[in-house]
């Protein structure tokens, strides 16, 4: 049957579910960008992962052990305590482990009991989207396949290969055909291995690299400290007049991670990067990314209780909420204060939704399994591509689907909630262009602490919906750190390392690591002796005010003797 993967990667990948006795197998689909389509090694572990595992729904009884249940008769439970406990302040949080258009009904569902609280903001993608709707209206992506008609692509810090395969093969196609790729990244990552020209710039710096570029190009006349701004920016003249040269007007495309936004400064690096293809006359080649749900209709929710995301742990501190109850997200990991989560989630009542059992589940009074992506009909865009799927049939119908649970609570609760049909969803969204507001924009420099490194917490090629692997738990358990930080601290390659700040310490090996720019990685998916990289961050706003700065994290290292 014809499916789409609906995970954390944005290039929808369709392919056909091909389920035998013995085996399951999958076959990609042909795309209109790429000739040779292929299937990705994550798509190949969801399966096993959301279904051949050994995880049941529970609750917990009156002395805290695990009562294992049919699913059904888990939710009559939860239905009880939720109505008894209604006038309790419950934190609602839905994360994307299916990022697909149904899983939204979680929050029309919640939207029926009186005393929700909504997370306002997302840990993704929504500074750099709030960045694009005030320069031109709305988030929206030019045809990818006009990358063809370009003769350079600057990327700014998307490490393509990892997050995006199948957008990393097709600009190595293009690149066969005379393209010029510029990689501008702190960390030296795949992508650079394909470039033509590699930029290390300073992390949060982006920003300040478009506006010495235009300065040089005499296309505005801001008084800029250029000998400043190089320092910050880890860059020269040298530098910024070859970028300058290598611009072509209307023939340059301009690839924008995701990444970019995560620092205090995080909207303000995307609109310049914005404004750089603007004055440049490229923003048909301007690409950065969307909702997946941009071309659907949006579900009507009543959400009384909003909560901001970066406000949401000072509320844990204070016990503010009596209830938390997650859908397919696992904050244990990926929110920041990972040791503040864990203790909130261990003294709340849990409610914790999901395919598999996880770093959160861990402390969940009420666990629903459900089946994932493979039982449940659904419609998605990709959020970087222009292009919409759908799946009309379950792959797996003997496990229950998030809109099956969601349907009986409706039933139970007279909510009649209607799950539309595809054919209800889909707006006819005709092609768009964009006009830019034009306005003064100020230069927003990059956060610092003297003393201290920052930190960046970076995908790994395993990155699966912020979850651990089992088969690479013990992997590139590592801490990364730059060269020039290795050697001014006194630390070599294999030293055991302590990472602190006024959150906590994590302690790993090191590996000293000459593709780092001034800067301590961790992968954000790894455990470093059973503590997430999290445990090290704190909730920091980004100046969008809807998501938060994780990169504006930093710490001292010292070795262990």
């Amino acid at each position: 049957m014809r499916y789409f993967c609906s995970k954390d990667c944005p290039d929808l990948c369709e392919f056909e579910f091909i389920k035998n006795k013995n085996n399951i197998s999958f076959k990609a689909l042909n795309s209109n960008y790429l000739k040779n389509n292929f299937v990705c090694n994550k798509l190949k572990k969801f399966y096993g992962r959301e279904i051949n595992n050994k995880c049941e729904s529970y609750f917990l009884d009156n002395n805290g052990n695990k009562q294992k249940r049919d699913t059904i008769d888990v939710v009559n439970k939860l239905f009880h305590f939720l109505r008894s406990n209604e006038n309790k302040k419950i934190l609602f949080l839905r994360g994307s482990g299916s990022i697909a258009y149904n899983m939204g009904y979680w929050d029309l569902l919640m939207s029926h009991f009186p005393n929700i609280f909504y997370i306002d903001g997302s840990p993704c993608d929504e500074t750099g989207i709030l960045a694009h709707i005030e320069d031109f209206g709305l988030p929206y992506n030019p045809d990818i396949r006009n990358l063809e008609q370009t003769e350079v692509i600057f990327i700014f810090g998307k490490n393509a290969k990892v997050t995006s395969p199948h957008l990393y093969a097709y600009i190595k196609k293009i690149k066969n055909n005379g393209k010029k790729i510029i990689y501008i990244d702190p960390v030296q990552t795949e992508m650079a291995n394909i470039a033509d020209y590699y930029i290390p710039l300073n992390p949060g710096s982006d920003n300040i690299l478009c506006a010495l570029i235009l300065k040089k190009l005499k296309l505005i006349d801001n008084k800029l400290d250029e000998e400043r701004l190089y320092k910050y920016a880890g860059v020269n003249d040298t530098i910024i007049d070859r970028l300058a040269k290598m611009i072509k007007f209307k023939k340059t495309a301009i690839i924008t991670g995701y990444g970019l936004q995560r620092y205090k400064n995080g909207k303000n690096i995307v609109k310049w990067i914005n404004k750089l293809a603007y004055l440049t006359d490229n923003l048909e080649y301007l690409y950065y990314g969307r909702s997946s749900k941009s071309q659907l209709k949006k579900l009507n929710i009543n959400k009384k209780h909003m909560v901001n995301i970066a406000n949401v742990n000072h509320l844990l501190k204070n016990n503010f909420f009596d209830i938390i109850f997650v859908v397919a997200a696992n904050p244990a990991i990926t929110y920041p204060d990972s040791r503040l989560w864990k203790a909130s989630l261990k003294k709340s009542i849990l409610i914790v939704v999901d395919p598999i059992e996880t770093e959160t589940t861990k402390y969940a009074n009420y666990y629903i399994k459900v089946g994932g992506m493979f039982c449940q009909e659904d419609i998605q865009g990709s959020y970087f591509f222009n292009i919409l799927s759908f799946r009309e049939e379950r792959a797996v119908k003997n496990l229950p689907s998030d809109v099956d649970i969601i349907k009986y609570l409706s039933d139970k609760l007279n909510a009649n909630i209607h799950i539309a049909s595809v054919n209800e969803l889909i707006v006819n969204v005709e092609d768009k262009v964009r006009v830019y507001k034009s306005e003064e924009l100020k230069l927003v420099l990059p956060s610092r602490a003297d003393g201290k490194y920052r930190l960046l917490t970076n995908s790994h090629k395993s990155y699966l919906n912020s979850q651990y692997l089992n088969e690479d738990v013990n992997k590139d358990n590592y801490i990364y750190i730059a060269s020039n930080i290795a050697s001014t601290e006194g630390i070599k390659d294999g030293d055991e390392v302590m990472l602190y700040n006024a959150n906590g310490c994590i302690t790993a090996i090191c590996r000293v690591w000459d593709k780092l720019n001034n800067i301590i990685l961790i992968y954000k998916n790894k455990l470093l002796n059973g503590n997430s990289p999290n445990l090290l961050t704190e909730s920091i706003a980004t100046d969008g005010h809807n998501g938060l700065a994780y990169y504006d994290i930093f710490v001292n290292i010292s070795k262990i003797n």
